[in-house]
């Protein structure tokens, strides 16, 4: 296998993400309108996402494989207001026992600003190995029966046997229609018709990128922004300047804002009707990147949205914007350290970066082998020598290098089409970089560590 030798660094990937994928869709239990689910089967990945929804201040709970509770083999539960169990099934509604091997990974736990919903989004493997676990078979799943159940009263918890106010058993309270709502429900999978974008990173500043997912089917939008953790930062869509552009912003450290267009730089204000729903918000372990990831309707209705049109939107032009200065968040004319309008900082260079770029959404379902998402980088850490793994139909022809301060360390043009590059940046100090690979139709972006 033929070696060829760059002096660089490699680093995270930003991949247009190419899956075969199931979904059933958000399924309301019909008998109460507080809980839902939602379940996405990755064959790419052999991952199962759930999206489940269920009061704020209560344990609820999901079982797969049949209707009822009672002599399911696998069920999932919100065991306190930060966890979750992987439990064993139910047997003559026997207490909640946590599974011996504990399979979900909690991705996101968040209440909703009433305080009355909590929506938790979890993932598995399709086949765990486990014997106790459902497996997701993707060939040949078509339809799923789902059981579900919640305490009716407030503050009720119920781990090994008891609820966490120890007054009753579990087993006592699952048979007790007046302490425990409970149902069933046939969930149908669908292949997923989606269109992506993939990550796109904004070339000027590394920190801040965008992916779009449109869903066809569930006639949905789901956005991964990624920009600093300690300042605001916005995107707008369907036009190259913030005036006239439907944009979203991340107006504080813990929220978002759909907001109105900007005329003439003006204000940030909040739009009327707010269509975005924040799923996830996750700072990294350097405390420098925040990731938003953020849903809302194909057509909202809102006269003042951008209509992402599934059957024919293939390009897209965005704006989008940052503070310059840490601890900066716009809302309602000032920043909140009330020093200067909004109106000022957006016209100000020194205040404000911004720029614009097109996305190009491509089908996803089948999978790509030319895609740069196939790339391998290892070891990682490493002491700066480093392995691209790839195979022979993806081409690599740009890699540059960024510090964590989004200076351009080095750039080079090449045309590498061999199955293995090996990397040389031991020059460099000890630290985290990024480093972006590109070729004509795709881009990925590594963080990697030299220690």
């Amino acid at each position: 296998m033929k070696k060829i030798y760059i002096g660089l660094l490699i680093a995270g990937m930003i991949n247009l993400s190419f899956a075969q994928t199931k979904s059933s869709g958000v399924i309301t239990f019909a008998s109460i309108t507080s809980m839902s689910v939602k379940l996405d089967v990755n064959k790419t990945t052999s991952k199962v996402t759930m999206t489940l929804t269920g009061p704020a201040d209560r344990l609820f709970c999901i079982g797969f494989g049949s209707t009822s509770m009672n002599g399911i083999t696998d069920s999932f539960t919100s065991n306190s207001p930060t966890t979750i169990l992987d439990s064993n099934g139910f047997t003559g509604y026997s207490s909640i026992i946590a599974d011996s091997q504990q399979n979900w990974t909690l991705v996101s736990n968040v209440v909703d600003g009433t305080g009355l919903i909590r929506t938790l989004v979890a993932t598995r493997a399709l086949n765990t190995g486990d014997v106790s676990d459902y497996t997701f078979d993707y060939d040949n799943l078509t339809s799923l029966n789902i059981s579900w159940a919640m305490w009716r009263t407030a503050n009720e918890w119920a781990l090994n046997g008891k609820d966490l106010n120890g007054a009753g058993t579990v087993n006592t309270r699952h048979n007790n229609a007046a302490s425990l709502t409970r149902g069933g429900v046939v969930a149908t999978f669908y292949v997923n018709e989606m269109k992506s974008t993939g990550v796109v990173s904004f070339t000027s500043i590394t920190p801040m990128s965008v992916k779009l997912d449109m869903d066809n089917t569930a006639s949905q939008l789901t956005m991964t922004l990624t920009g600093p953790a300690d300042r605001l930062f916005c995107i707008g869509f369907g036009n190259t300047i913030m005036d006239g552009a439907d944009t979203v912003t991340n107006n504080s450290p813990t929220s978002i804002m759909d907001t109105q267009p900007f005329i003439a730089h003006s204000i940030l204000v909040a739009d009327t009707q707010q269509d975005w729903t924040l799923v996830s918000n996750v700072v990294d372990g350097t405390g420098l990147i925040r990731t938003l990831i953020a849903t809302r309707a194909l057509n909202t209705g809102d006269a003042t949205d951008y209509t992402f049109n599934y059957a024919t939107l293939t390009n897209l032009n965005i704006i989008w914007g940052m503070w310059r200065t840490a601890n900066e968040y716009a809302l309602n004319g000032k920043d909140l350290n009330g020093a200067g309008t909004v109106t000022t900082r957006h016209n100000n260079a020194a205040s404000l970066t911004r720029g614009t770029a097109q996305l190009t959404f491509g089908t996803l379902g089948v999978d790509n082998f030319a895609s740069l998402d196939k790339i391998n980088v290892y070891p990682n850490p490493s002491n700066g020598f480093l392995n691209i793994s790839k195979n022979n139909d993806t081409s690599i022809s740009k890699i540059r290098v960024f510090d964590t301060n989004a200076k351009l360390l080095k750039e080079i043009d090449s045309d590498v089409n061999s199955e293995l590059v090996s990397i040389n940046i031991s020059n460099l100090s000890r630290g985290m970089y990024f480093v972006e690979i590109s070729n004509e139709q795709d881009k990925v972006v590594k963080k990697i560590i030299i220690k």
